[in-house]
């Protein structure tokens, strides 16, 4: 016969976590110029848009990765 301890429910709950707010300008959806006539003038709006996303991509994983290490820490 095998027991198993591990599998006992706990009786205490946890709080529910309530993330911060995003920066605003992180929240709005990114910019796409779409294309014109003019195929050099839209490749460079389009690399900038394509910046400015990978920017505010970057600072939300960021701020996720900062809420996620907060949360596995565990005070003694």
């Amino acid at each position: 016969m095998i027991f198993v301890s591990g599998c006992f429910g706990s009786n205490e709950s946890a709080a529910p976590y309530q993330a911060p707010p995003l920066d605003p300008r992180d929240e709005k959806a990114c910019y796409d110029p779409g294309v014109t006539d003019e195929a050099f003038e839209s490749l460079a709006q389009n690399r900038l848009a394509l910046a400015e996303c990978r920017k505010k991509h970057a600072n939300v994983v960021g701020q996720y990765n900062r809420i996620r290490n907060e949360l596995g820490r565990k005070e003694n």
